[in-house]
This record gives C-alpha cells, structure tokens and sequence, in this order.
C-alpha cells in the first residue's frame, strides 16, 4: 500500500493555500499522489468555482511540477437534497464534465486526474454529452468574436474525454463492463469499496457487489492482457512514484 495526499481543502481557502501541504506530503513523507475534493463546500451553494476553472490552475500546476496524479473524489454532503452516496455519483459527473470543458488538460498536458466511480454518471450519458459538444462547436463555427477573430476551437468531447482516467469502482459487473467499452481498458484503473459500501453480499451472486476481480473475470472479451492493464498496469504508468 503506498499513500496518497489528503489536502488542507477547507471551504473559504483557495488552491494556492493548498500546495505546501501537498509539495510536503510528496517530497518529504513520500506519498506518491494526491486526493482532491471537486467540491470543498460539501453541497452548498458558495460559489466555489467548477474544478477545471482557472481558480483551481495553482494546485494543477503544483501537480504536474511534482509529476503525481489526482484522484477527483468528493468528501461529504451538506446538501439537503442528496444523500452522501448521491453526492459522490453527482460530484463525479459533474467534474467530468466541467473538466472536459475546460481548458486545464489542454493548458496542463502533463496533468493526470483519475475520476471516482467510473465516472458517475458519464459512460451511461456519453451520448448526451456528446451531442451538447456538438452543438457548442457548431455555435463556436458560426459566430467570430467582436475584434474579428475566430473564437477559441472547442475540443470534441471524446479528445477531452481521452485525456482523463477513471477507477472501476460501480459495483455491478455490466456497469463496469459498459465503462470499459466506453472509456478503455487503458484508462481505468483498479478501484473497489471493499470494505465499505461495496461490502454487502449481492445475493444474485453470492459475492461482494464490489467484487471487482469478479466482475473482469465475467468479460470475455476483456482478455489477459487488457485485464493486466486494469489491475496493474494503468497504476504504474500513471503513478510514476511508485
């Protein structure tokens, strides 16, 4: 087991307050990673701007200088209206989303972000998504900005899209199997609740519902190599510190 960084992430402070704990963690206790909460305000409404904003670029330029990945996983819920687990799933398809339309990957080649819970709701959406990428480029082609100049190029979703990872961690094995038609075996990693909320028996099984190991068994196309590449290999190509 190797550690990653949990950050000083405190509603109120910004991303620039954040990365002496993070150069500390990386450089002097040897964590090879950092954890980073998409939502410091837990819910609610203030005014924290979506991750992959420029008000989030301090702590991405911290993590490419370190060469360490982050793992975009929320913490807890405030909100009224979802519950804890709600607001995992929701937080993770919100910073697909905002990230893929952002310019961070693109201003931050060397960024790696790994998104929680097979990216919530994104694989079983993707074509939502797509279709509103679609439409923006073609309002972006159509119009020029006021001094005449073309507006800024609008990446297709699935450019932006290859530039993030996500973990395997969905709880049912044809969940899993859809994100890895979507995503790719080569951007998902090994991930699992177990113990947690994974843990409970699914009795149409008689396994964990996160029984993830299980679950890539059951694909059959997946094959040797590619499940390697979801239970080993992803992890050490992106956590070089390892």
């Amino acid at each position: 087991f190797r550690g990653v960084a949990a950050l000083p992430q405190a509603a109120g402070t910004a991303p620039e307050h954040w990365v002496d704990e993070l150069e500390r963690c990386v450089t002097e206790l040897g964590f090879i990673g950092v954890l980073i909460n998409p939502d410091p305000a837990e819910g609610q409404d203030l005014g924290i701007p979506r991750i992959g904003e420029e008000w989030w670029y301090p702590l991405f330029a911290k993590m490419a200088e370190l060469g360490v990945p982050g793992l975009v996983h929320s913490a807890g819920c405030k909100s009224t209206r979802e519950t804890y687990s709600e607001h995992m799933i929701t937080e993770a398809s919100r910073s697909v989303i905002s990230l893929a339309e952002s310019r961070a990957l693109v201003d931050f080649p060397g960024l790696k972000l790994i998104v929680s819970h097979g990216g919530g709701s994104v694989p079983y959406q993707i074509g939502r998504w797509r279709a509103a990428r679609y439409l923006e480029q073609t309002e972006v082609e159509a119009y020029d900005t006021k001094d005449g100049s073309t507006a800024a190029e609008v990446e297709p979703f699935d450019v932006s899209l290859s530039r993030l990872h996500f973990d395997s961690l969905v709880h049912d094995p044809h969940g899993l199997e859809l994100l890895l038609k979507v995503i790719g075996p080569e951007r998902v990693l090994f991930g699992t609740e177990i113990p947690g909320s994974g843990s409970p028996v699914n009795p149409e099984t008689g396994r964990s519902f996160d029984d993830i190991l299980s679950s890539l068994d059951s694909i059959e196309w997946l094959g040797a190599d590619k499940r390697r590449q979801v239970v080993e290999g992803n992890a050490r190509r992106l956590y070089p510190r390892l």
